[in-house]
């Protein structure tokens, strides 16, 4: 679960942290700027109750992989559709995504140490940390003109870490 949350931490950063440069790759400028940012932030204030329906149905753990599973979809899209699609799409699913997976990350890791929740819980952020610094560098050092090899690195992770917890799944 660690090792799903610090991947985590390492895929989502990537298009967190240059959502605004791909959508000043657009015609539309500042404009795609805003909405961007704008319809990840809508994303974000819903996510939560939105997903509380399915965490009902199937989990914890079941919606932790489905919202990582979306959010290497929408890291994807965010290069492979056209600039300004690519953008908003983006920052849908990042919105969408990104609080769920931290809050339900965080309530399965207590969940599975609970001799020690502190100490998973220490980990966790530790390894998201790690991931969250990790990812701009290697992007950045990726980047020769483009995101798109940076972005599919951040996709390949956000896969990684979704299919890390098919394990907990089968013993859920």
């Amino acid at each position: 679960m660690t090792l799903s949350y610090g991947l985590f931490g390492f895929g989502y950063v990537i298009t967190a942290t240059f959502l605004v440069t791909i959508a000043r790759t657009t015609d539309a400028g500042p404009v795609v700027e805003f909405l961007a940012w704008f319809v990840t932030g809508t994303a974000a204030a819903l996510s939560l109750l939105a997903w509380r329906l399915l965490v009902r149905r199937v989990g914890a753990t079941a919606t932790y992989a489905a919202c990582i599973a979306l959010e290497a979809v929408g890291v994807l899209g965010s290069v492979l559709l056209p600039p300004m699609a690519g953008a908003l799409v983006g920052g849908l699913f990042l919105g969408l995504t990104f609080m769920a997976v931290t809050a339900y990350g965080l309530q399965i890791g207590r969940t599975l140490a609970p001799e020690s929740p502190r100490r998973a819980l220490a980990f966790m952020t530790a390894a998201f940390g790690t991931g969250q610094i990790a990812g701009p560098l290697a992007a950045g050092w990726l980047a020769e003109g483009s995101f798109t090899l940076p972005t599919v690195l951040a996709a390949a992770a956000l896969t990684v870490s979704a299919l890390l917890v098919v394990p907990i799944l089968r013993k859920a």
